[in-house]
């Protein structure tokens, strides 16, 4: 049987709001952290980022088989975790040659915010929504003027979903 990352979560925040003192270990999480990926070992240092995305996309495993029968793969950004974490980035390239944008909507569960000194999240968040100049090796395939040409891109977050 699957580890039940989902059921180990819900019980740990649980036991954190009735929890009086000033730490909670997690120890249902920690004692399962095997069962989460065969590249975790208890008492090892582990990357926290990597240790976040095992546990979350065993928290969707487990949303995905409630009621003992799989949601179709299909049901895209409709489940508990795409409400909890996902949204939609908007991508705006605009080509410089024949001054056309392109935009899309892509969604995604979390963003990859670079950190660097001492920083806020604000800063971070104002740092990935820069805008991005696409020129030399990375010039752009234009599909309206068919040639490489130089652009500018940028990420913004559109909504949560």
């Amino acid at each position: 049987m699957a580890y039940d990352a989902l059921l180990a979560v819900e019980r740990h925040v649980i036991e954190a709001f009735g929890y009086s003192q000033s730490s909670l270990s997690p120890i249902d999480i920690v004692t399962n952290v095997i069962k989460m990926g065969p590249h975790f070992a208890a008492g090892v240092q582990q990357d926290a980022h990597e240790f976040l995305r095992s546990l979350t996309t065993n928290m969707h495993l487990a949303d995905l088989t409630v009621g003992g029968s799989p949601h179709s793969h299909t049901q895209q950004h409709t489940n508990m975790l795409d409400g909890i974490f996902g949204g939609l980035l908007l991508s705006r390239v605009h080509f410089g040659l024949c001054l056309t944008d392109r935009v899309r909507k892509e969604t995604g569960v979390g963003l990859s915010l670079k950190v660097h000194r001492p920083a806020s999240v604000s800063e971070a968040l104002c740092s990935f929504t820069d805008i991005d100049v696409l020129e030399g090796d990375n010039k752009y395939d234009c599909t309206v003027c068919k040639t490489k040409t130089c652009a500018t891109k940028r990420l913004t977050l559109h909504s949560t979903l």
